[in-house]
């Protein structure tokens, strides 16, 4: 999975919000003492049809979520460096570079924001021989 490669490559892209596994998919009540934050997590993984006659060849597309917790004066700021991170990073020879899919919100307490942003890769799986 691209998941934890993904993960070493936000590190060191210099974000202002420390990024780190995620523990939970939800928000976090106790936001104070974690803000600002990005917890990363993959969420789904779609194979296609064979390509081919004789061995497999299969599209693959991963996705990602990276759960943003920052003050929501903050939001469009970590928003905005994420997706610089992430828009074109290629996991491997055999990755197409990755796209961003789209962003929610996941909730709102106060000053307050979580903030999912979904990101996906694709690649053509195939039969090792």
């Amino acid at each position: 999975m691209i998941h934890d490669a993904f993960i070493t490559h936000l590190q060191g892209a210099g974000l202002s919000a420390p990024v780190r596994n995620a523990f939970t998919t939800e928000p976090v009540e106790n936001y104070q003492d974690e803000f600002p934050m990005i917890m990363v997590y993959p969420t789904a993984d779609s194979l296609g049809e064979n390509e081919a006659n004789n061995i497999v060849i299969q599209p693959q597309t991963t996705e990602i979520a990276a759960l943003i917790g920052c003050k929501l004066a903050d939001l469009s700021t970590h928003v905005e460096q994420f997706r610089a991170a992430s828009q074109g990073w290629v996991a491997g020879s055999n990755w197409d570079a990755m796209e961003l899919s789209g962003g929610a919100i996941e909730g709102l307490r106060g000053e307050y924001i979580w903030w999912r942003e979904t990101v996906t890769a694709q690649r053509s799986a195939r039969q090792t021989l």
